[in-house]
């Protein structure tokens, strides 16, 4: 789903509200601490919904696994920069006679250490190494980009519910009052105050209205739906959050904000280095 700039600017300004989240919530999903415990955090409800979304996303448990197994490289590349060595100990006994005498006993011992390095491979290792880091720091803007995408997507589905049940109540405020309308029309019509024809068209205005319920009542449902999807049970009474204070000043503002603290932007950067 395409946003449009007013929800840009909102998942903006949230975003960086719910960055604490993201951080807590790594350590409870790693730690098995629940987020409404952890450290005595009291978040409120919309605060809350995010931590949930971002524990349970498949896509950044992908993404820390992704970190892992780049850590795990990084090491590997390193490898070919170490020092290797090998211990070898031996150990001679010997008894000699000479002309029919005494025996003589010898002892001897010996301990030999190895330490080996390559001088020069080509710069070889060196470039593997200089990769590994680069995709280690891939790797953590993956994880970030995932958490930036569960995020916008969980704002998406929060405020999405709570407009498709805004939508609904007008939608019955509306059935409603043009219900009362079409029994005063008719009212007037037999008493010779109206018309038919007035009649007529307020009762095709209520039927604008029963049409326009029933997209907002399949709106309502498809929103919890994808709440569900991305969250989990939707909690009564979630209303819409407050927006962030200190909102940039200008489009070149967002512009720099966006391309300082974007994950996107960061692995487009890493990903063209790697190359």
């Amino acid at each position: 789903m395409k946003m449009t700039s007013p929800l840009k600017t909102f998942a903006l300004t949230v975003y960086k509200r719910a960055l604490p989240v993201v951080a807590v919530s790594s350590v409870c999903l790693w730690g098995g601490v629940s987020l409404a415990t952890a450290d005595g955090i009291a978040a409120d409800v919309f605060t809350i919904e995010l931590g949930k979304a971002i524990e349970t996303a498949d896509k950044i448990k992908a993404a820390r696994e992704g970190y892992l197994s780049a850590r795990e490289n990084l090491v590997i590349a390193r490898n070919g920069q170490e020092w290797s060595s090998t211990l070898s100990a031996g150990h001679k006994y010997a008894e000699t006679s000479i002309d029919s005498g005494d025996f003589t006993e010898s002892n001897n011992r010996d301990v030999s250490i190895t330490v080996k390095r390559n001088l020069f491979d080509g710069g070889l290792t060196s470039a593997e190494t200089t990769v590994a880091m680069l995709q280690l720091d891939l790797a953590e803007a993956q994880v970030k980009l995932a958490e930036e995408n569960v995020l916008t997507a969980a704002i998406q589905a929060y405020t999405g519910v709570v407009t498709a049940q805004d939508q609904l109540r007008i939608s019955q405020s509306n059935v409603a009052r043009l219900e009362e309308h079409l029994r005063a029309a008719e009212i007037q019509v037999n008493v010779g105050e109206s018309t038919p024809t007035q009649l007529a068209g307020t009762k095709a205005r209520l039927a604008r209205a029963k049409a326009g319920l029933i997209q907002a009542e399949t709106a309502l449902a498809n929103a919890e739906a994808q709440y569900e999807t991305l969250i989990g049970p939707k909690p009564e009474g979630i209303t819409m959050p407050a927006m962030a204070d200190q909102l940039p000043s200008s489009a070149m503002a967002s512009g720099d904000l966006a391309l300082q603290f974007s994950a996107g932007h960061l692995v487009a950067r890493l990903t063209e280095r790697i190359t």
